[in-house]
C-alpha cells in the first residue's frame, strides 16, 4: 500500500510553499513560526509516512514540525519535532504507532538528528490532515521536502555521504576563532596543560569546596541541609557552609552513532588498534535497528595526545581543572571511574529506578502493584554500594521522568483507555465506589455516562477528563495519589538502605502543575532541570509552594558561532554571551535563598552529528579537541571568588544580561 500526498491544496500560516518540480517542494516558514496544513484522507490502513528533507541552510539546523490534525478539531492533537543538519539531504520516516504518545523520543535513523513527540494521542483513522512547518525560531527557515507519500511498508532509508566531520571530529565546513587547525597544535596544546597540576579549591574553601567564614558545626560526617533564618544551605561533612557548583557529564564525551551514518566522517578510526576505546560496538539507541555503533573523536583526540595512559592524563588534568575553577561537585551521569579517583564531593543517579511489565502512560508504572513494591527494594539495594561516602551529596531518584512533560492527566487518562488492567485502576475504581457510596447512578449524574455498574470503569474510556467537570476532578484528585505512590515507594526503601545521604528529588523537567509537587516530604531536597537566562522565577515558583531546599539539576546556554549548528535549550548570540550567561545564571540561582545549588550540563560540547538521541549542541566548557571555551573559563573564575558573598546576602549578583536569541536545533 502507497498513498501519495499531494501538496496543491494546502493551508499556510506564516508560511509559502513552492513547487520546484513534479515532486520538489520549497518550504520558507517564517521565524515567527508557521506550517502549511495540508489535507488527507483513509490512512487507518497506512503504518508509516515518509518524505525527504533537505535543510537549505549553511550554518542552522532546520527544527521541522510534523503535526497532526483529528477530525472536526481545530487544534493540533500532535506534533512531532525534528532537527536535520544543513545541505544534508535525509529521508523522514515516521511510524504511525507513535500516534498513541507513549514515547516521548523516537529512536534515530540515517542521516536524522532528534525527534520529540508532544500532544493527545490520535488514532490513524482520526487523522485528518498533516502539517508541515516549524517553530518560533532565530530566523526564518526554508527546507525542501519530496516523495511524501503513507505506507504500510518501512522504506529504504538515504544515507549521507556528505563529509561534515573533519579527522579531529569538527565540523568540516565551517571556521570560527579557537578552532582547532591540526592534530599536531591539538597534542601541543593538551600536552602543555596537562603539566598543570592544581590542589584544592584553594584561600577561603574547605577541602570540600565549602566556604570557611560559615561554619554550622559537624555531626554527621556526611552533606546535610541546614536553615539558617530564612536561608537554606547544604552543609559539608566538615560543617561548612556549601553552594554545589556542579558540572554534569564529567566523562570523555558522548559516542556518536555510525551505523549508515559513516559517509559524514572524513577518516574514521579503527575499531582495533590504538583506537579501540574510541569505538563502541555495543551502543544502544532506544531499539533502532539503526546506529547501533559508535564514534567517539574526544576519546580518539585524546589517545593522540597521550597515547595508553590518556585516560589518567585526562582524570588528572580535569581534576586540576574542577579545582582551579572552582567547581565543587561532580555532577550526574560522570564516570565512576572519574568519581572514584577524584575523591571530590559528587551525586549520583542509579540507572533501574523501579518500572512495571505495565506502563499506565509512557514510563510510568503501575503504582500499586506488588511488582512495583518488589522492584523498588531491588532498586534500594544500589544504593548499598555508596552509603557511607562522605564525598557523595546525595542522589536523584531519577532524571525527568517522560510523562512528567505532558500534563499530568495523561497518566490517568492513558490508564482508563487502555485494555490491559492494573493494580492503580483499581485502586481508582474503589476509591470512586467509596466516594459515590457504591451508587453508579450517582456516579453518572457526576459524569454524565450511563454506566450499568462501576464494572464498566475497567473497560476503555477514551479521553475521561472531558466527559464532565466533575469527571477532569475525580481524575486530577488521584491524580495526586498516583505521583505520590511513585514517589514514596522507592523513597521510603531507599532511605532504609542508605540514611546517610540526602534525597535530591527527581529532576523534572518542568514543574508545570501542582501534582508534580507530590511526594515531595520524601525527599531531603526537590530538584528540578531550569533552561532559562535565569532561575529565578522557576525558583520562586516552588518555593512559595513548598519550604524546602531546591537545587537545580540541569542548566545550559549555547550558541552557534563555535564549532556546532545548535545553541542547545537555550539560545544566546555569542561565545561572549555564554561566558556572560553562564555567570548570571549562577548568581541568580546563588542569590534564591532556598536554592542549595545548581549544575552546568555539560562538561564537553556534544558530537558534530550527534550523540545517540541526535543532540548536537554548543554547551560545553570545552570542545571536541578538550580545549576550554576562554568565555567560560573566565566566567567561572569570576564565580568562584563571588559565590558564597553571594549566597550570603554580601554581593549582589551578577546583572549584565547576555544576548538571548530563540532556541535552534532540537
Amino acid at each position: 500500500m502507497k498513498k501519495e500526498v499531494g501538496l496543491e491544496q494546502f493551508t499556510p500560516v506564516n508560511a509559502t510553499v513552492t513547487k520546484k518540480d513534479d515532486s520538489i517542494y520549497l518550504f520558507n516558514v517564517s521565524s515567527k513560526g508557521g506550517y502549511a496544513k495540508i489535507p488527507v484522507e483513509d490512512i487507518k490502513d497506512a503504518k508509516y509516512l515518509v518524505f525527504d528533507v533537505k535543510n537549505l541552510s549553511d550554518d542552522l539546523l532546520l527544527r521541522l514540525h510534523l503535526t497532526f490534525w483529528a477530525k472536526d478539531e481545530d487544534e493540533a492533537s500532535m506534533t512531532f519535532a525534528y532537527a536535520f543538519f544543513p545541505k544534508l539531504l535525509t529521508r523522514l520516516v515516521l511510524p504511525l504507532s507513535a500516534l498513541d504518545n507513549q514515547k516521548m523520543f523516537l529512536p534515530r535513523t540515517p542521516g536524522r538528528l532528534k525527534c520529540v513527540v508532544g500532544g493527545n494521542a490520535i488514532l490513524p483513522e482520526e487523522v485528518a490532515a498533516i502539517g508541515i512547518g516549524g517553530p518560533h525560531y532565530y530566523r526564518d527557515q526554508a527546507f525542501e521536502v519530496s516523495n511524501i507519500y503513507f505506507t504500510d511498508e518501512e522504506p529504504e532509508y538515504l544515507l549521507p555521504t556528505d563529509k561534515i566531520v573533519d579527522e579531529l571530529g569538527q565540523w568540516k565546513n565551517k571556521e570560527w576563532q579557537g578552532k582547532t587547525k591540526s592534530v599536531e597544535e591539538m597534542v601541543t596544546v593538551l600536552k602543555k596543560e596537562s603539566e598543570e597540576k592544581v590542589e584544592g579549591f584553594g584561600e577561603g574553601f574547605s577541602r570540600w569546596g565549602g566556604w570557611l567564614d560559615k561554619y554550622f558545626g559537624n555531626d554527621s560526617g556526611f552533606f546535610r541541609t541546614h536553615k539558617e533564618g530564612d536561608r537554606w544551605w547544604l552543609v559539608d561533612p566538615d560543617g561548612y557552609a556549601f553552594f554545589s557548583n556542579g558540572q554534569d557529564c564529567i566523562h570523555n564525551a558522548d559516542y556518536s552513532p555510525i551505523n549508515g551514518n559513516e559517509g559524514v566522517y572524513t577518516w574514521m578510526p579503527d575499531k582495533d588498534g590504538e583506537f579501540a576505546a574510541a569505538r563502541s560496538d555495543v551502543y544502544i539507541n532506544d531499539g533502532s535497528t539503526f546506529l547501533s555503533k559508535g564514534v567517539n573523536f574526544a576519546v580518539v583526540n585524546l589517545i593522540r595526545a597521550f597515547g595508553k595512559d590518556w585516560w589518567e592524563k585526562w582524570a588528572k588534568m580535569t581534576k586540576s581543572r574542577m579545582y582551579k575553577w572552582g567547581v565543587n561537585t561532580v555532577g550526574n551521569w560522570s564516570l565512576p571511574e572519574f568519581i572514584e579517583y577524584a575523591r571530590m564531593p559528587y551525586v549520583t543517579q542509579y540507572e533501574g529506578f523501579p518500572t512495571t511489565n505495565v506502563r499506565l502512560f509512557r514510563d510510568f508504572p503501575d503504582v500499586f502493584s506488588p511488582e512495583y513494591e518488589e522492584n523498588s527494594r531491588n532498586f534500594a539495594r544500589l544504593f548499598e554500594a555508596t552509603k557511607d561516602d562522605p564525598c557523595l551529596i546525595g542522589y536523584f531518584m531519577r532524571n525527568e521522568p517522560t510523562w512528567a512533560f505532558e500534563n499530568s492527566i495523561n497518566i490517568i487518562e492513558g490508564m482508563l483507555a487502555s485494555e490491559v488492567p492494573s493494580y492503580t485502576r483499581k485502586e481508582f475504581v474503589d476509591r470512586l465506589t467509596a466516594k459515590y457510596d457504591g451508587d453508579v447512578g450517582r456516579l453518572n449524574e457526576a459524569w454524565g455516562t450511563s454506566f450499568e455498574s462501576f464494572e464498566d470503569l475497567f473497560r476503555p474510556i477514551r479521553r475521561a477528563s472531558k466527559l464532565s467537570a466533575n469527571a477532569e476532578r475525580d481524575l486530577r484528585d488521584f491524580v495526586y495519589v498516583m505521583i505520590e505512590k511513585y514517589v514514596s515507594v522507592p523513597a521510603k526503601a531507599i532511605r532504609e538502605v542508605d540514611g546517610n545521604h540526602l534525597n535530591l528529588g527527581m529532576r523534572y523537567g518542568y514543574i508545570h502543575e501542582d501534582a508534580m509537587l507530590a511526594g515531595s516530604q520524601y525527599y531531603d531536597v526537590f530538584s528540578l532541570n531550569c533552561y532559562q537566562l535565569s532561575p529565578e522565577e522557576m525558583l520562586k515558583d516552588v518555593h512559595n509552594r513548598i519550604d524546602m531546599p531546591l537545587i537545580i539539576g540541569e542548566f545550559h546556554h549555547g550558541a552557534v558561532d563555535k564549532g556546532l549548528p545548535a545553541t542547545g535549550i537555550y539560545g544566546v548570540a555569542t561565545a561572549i554571551d555564554r561566558g556572560k550567561a553562564f555567570r548570571y545564571y549562577m548568581e541568580a540561582a546563588a542569590a534564591d535563598k532556598w536554592c542549595v545549588g545548581a549544575h552546568h550540563f555539560m562538561l564537553n560540547d556534544q558530537p558534530i552529528f550527534g550523540r545517540h538521541d541526535g543532540e548536537n549542541f554548543n554547551i560545553g566548557i570545552v570542545d571536541i579537541c578538550n580545549r576550554p571555551y576562554d568565555e567560560m573559563v573566565d566566567a567561572l573564575l569570576k564565580l568562584k571568588s563571588n559565590m558564597y558573598k553571594v549566597a550570603d546576602g554580601q554581593l549582589e549578583p551578577y546583572n549584565e544580561k547576555p544576548v538571548s536569541i530563540p532556541r535552534v536545533g532540537l
